[in-house]
């Protein structure tokens, strides 16, 4: 679709076409970076928090920002929070969504070997950095209050995050480009910027695509944001298990050529969310 149809096909967007997509990605980045500067306060106070604890209190603080920091725009789109958000998805709906996300958990086990063992090299210094220098989260099982950290993490996987990153992508990022350049290219620049947030480029770009349309089919974020908490939760469920030492990431390029099997385990994903997306439940409201 693009800009100039019918106002019935853009009823979604014409309300956040006052939202400056900019704005919104700048208020994102804002929000990581504060999160990372209060978790360092007590390390200038002389009490440094340990690393289990650390980096999970970081992406809490960042997310409680950033949910802060969306309450301008969502006024300046005419909408709630509420009306965007919707009523609790039916059954049938919730098992669609938690089928999602199990294909976009096995999907994400195609994406990083098949984008990053190429790119190991042809750009050996760029995955290093990208990919193992900055690993994702981690459970913890040492270390001063890693409970608590782990307990922090999952807090921010499964409940704040996925809120705050559904609002701020799919909720106002998306229609705000897409009442400029069309559902099209707005689906695809904001899923780009969302995959640019996270480790897994091309999983996280396909993440987006997919709870992008939702929420296009839906005008609600309710799906978007149960895929995103279930799709975390197998998440956190395997990097508790430490299945193929998934919570720590390779330690060396040499790791990560060593999981290419990986890429066969995660390929029925691929035909599960074709089914699953031509079987849209369908209406939800």
């Amino acid at each position: 679709m693009e800009a100039n149809e019918p106002e019935r096909a853009h009823a979604v967007h014409v309300a956040t076409y006052r939202v400056r997509g900019r704005v919104l990605l700048v208020l994102w980045l804002f929000a990581v970076v504060l999160g990372d500067l209060a978790a360092d306060v007590p390390g200038w106070l002389g009490h440094p928090l340990s690393a289990p604890i650390a980096g999970p209190i970081a992406d809490v603080l960042g997310s409680l920002i950033l949910l802060a920091f969306l309450m301008y725009p969502v006024r300046r789109s005419g909408r709630t929070i509420r009306s965007m958000v919707g009523a609790l998805p039916p059954p049938p709906a919730i098992g669609w969504a938690a089928g999602v996300a199990l294909a976009i958990t096995a999907i994400s086990f195609v994406s990083v070997p098949v984008v990053f063992i190429p790119l190991s090299y042809v750009a050996p210094g760029f995955v290093q950095y990208w990919l193992i220098d900055s690993p994702g989260p981690r459970i913890w099982t040492e270390g001063d209050f890693y409970r608590l950290g782990n307990l922090f993490l999952f807090l921010r996987l499964c409940l704040l995050g996925p809120f705050a990153e559904e609002m701020t992508f799919r909720g106002l990022l998306l229609p705000a480009w897409a009442s400029r350049v069309g559902r099209r290219w707005g689906l695809m620049w904001s899923s780009v910027c969302f995959g640019l947030g996270h480790g897994d480029l091309a999983g996280a770009f396909v993440f987006g695509v997919v709870t992008g349309v939702t929420f296009l089919r839906t005008n609600r974020l309710a799906l978007p944001i149960l895929i995103h908490v279930l799709a975390n939760a197998f998440f956190w469920v395997i990097a508790s298990a430490d299945i193929a030492n998934v919570s720590h990431g390779p330690a060396t390029l040499e790791d990560l050529r060593h999981t290419w099997w990986l890429a066969l385990v995660g390929l029925p994903g691929i035909p599960l969310m074709v089914v699953l997306m031509r079987r849209f439940p369908v209406p939800l409201s």
